[in-house]
């Protein structure tokens, strides 16, 4: 590996290169690990730490937009107790429901938080803003509402 991608001198910062090893030495016992979507690829960084973690119940909040295949291998590994996505299926060859998610929130075993794809993605362009909260309508009426993480606020400019 270029030795050189990991000079933090000169003011290098912002660098943040690291070996696969590394990378997935830093999760811990207790954190929220978010993955990106990764229906039609499977991900190297996601398989690493499931072998690395395997049985060990780090109790993890997996966040993760979309479950599928690759979330499965986060349950059957009893890794998560908890999830935040906007969809538990499988999604080839159709879109259609998961055993192994369902019976694991039925359960009890894995908790579940379940956010449209637009609420979740301002949530976490919130998280990357560094703010507490953001504004969306579009879970009015719904049954999220009933989530935690919602709430609606009275501002001089009306109810947001």
């Amino acid at each position: 590996m270029d030795e050189s991608l990991f000079d933090q001198s000169q003011g290098n910062r912002a660098n943040k290169v690291c070996s696969l090893e590394e990378a997935i030495g830093h999760v811990q016992a207790g954190d929220a690990v978010h993955l990106l979507c990764s229906h039609t690829r499977w991900s190297a960084a996601a398989r690493a730490l499931i072998r690395k973690w395997w049985g060990q119940d780090p109790e993890w909040t997996l966040v993760m937009l979309s479950l599928s295949s690759l979330g499965t291998l986060f349950f059957r590994g009893g890794l998560v107790r908890k999830v935040v996505t906007g969809y538990s299926g499988d999604v080839f060859p159709n879109f259609s429901p998961n055993p192994r998610f369902a019976s694991a929130y039925l359960s009890g075993e894995v908790q579940v938080e379940h956010w449209s794809f637009l609420s979740f993605a301002q949530r976490m362009e919130a998280a990357a803003r560094g703010l507490s909260a953001i504004t969306t309508h579009s879970l009015a009426g719904s049954s999220m509402e009933a989530n935690q993480g919602y709430a609606t606020v009275d501002t001089p400019f009306g109810t947001v």
